[in-house]
């Protein structure tokens, strides 16, 4: 009798995904860290959302700066959902972002947030910025509006 061979089942390998990067450590200010140099389609945006939603379940105001440097583009599948995302959630954005300051290094991504402003009104104050230092001394002026919003909270 001859010996039968046995192959092990192919295992389909999934690809890697890279999520965004949240730090909250100069709270009130949040930076978020958008994956950089990869293929958009390999980026866990379901991360971002679940995060973004976190933050507003805590319900104190902050600010954020999107370090979008590196990033490639933003396909129109995943610039419709931010749009739905952002559409939906508009009261709580508008209550809880004090300020929203977008760190760009590309004329890409300039004229993707651009193509998403089209559809999203930002219910908060909003720049672009292509020095960090800068965006951060914007943000900086919303610093006291969030401690008023927050005493009031109390």
């Amino acid at each position: 009798m001859e010996p039968v061979a046995f192959s092990e089942p192919a295992i389909e390998e999934q690809p890697t995904l890279f999520r965004y990067q949240f730090d909250e450590v100069r709270w009130p200010m949040v930076m978020i860290h958008s994956p950089r140099n990869v293929d958009p389609e390999l980026v866990d945006y379901d991360t971002f959302y679940a995060e973004v939603d976190r933050l507003l379940a805590d319900g104190r105001p902050f600010t954020v700066l999107h370090d979008l440097r590196g990033v490639r583009s933003m396909g129109p599948d995943r610039r419709r959902r931010f749009v739905e995302y952002a559409n939906s959630h508009m009261a709580s954005v508008k209550q809880l972002i004090c300020g929203y300051a977008v760190l760009l290094d590309s004329q890409i991504m300039r004229g993707v947030v651009t193509a998403v402003l089209w559809f999203v009104r930002p219910p908060m104050p909003m720049k672009v910025f292509t020095n960090q230092a800068d965006a951060e001394d914007w943000l900086a002026t919303f610093e006291p509006r969030i401690r008023l919003e927050s005493m009031q909270a109390s």
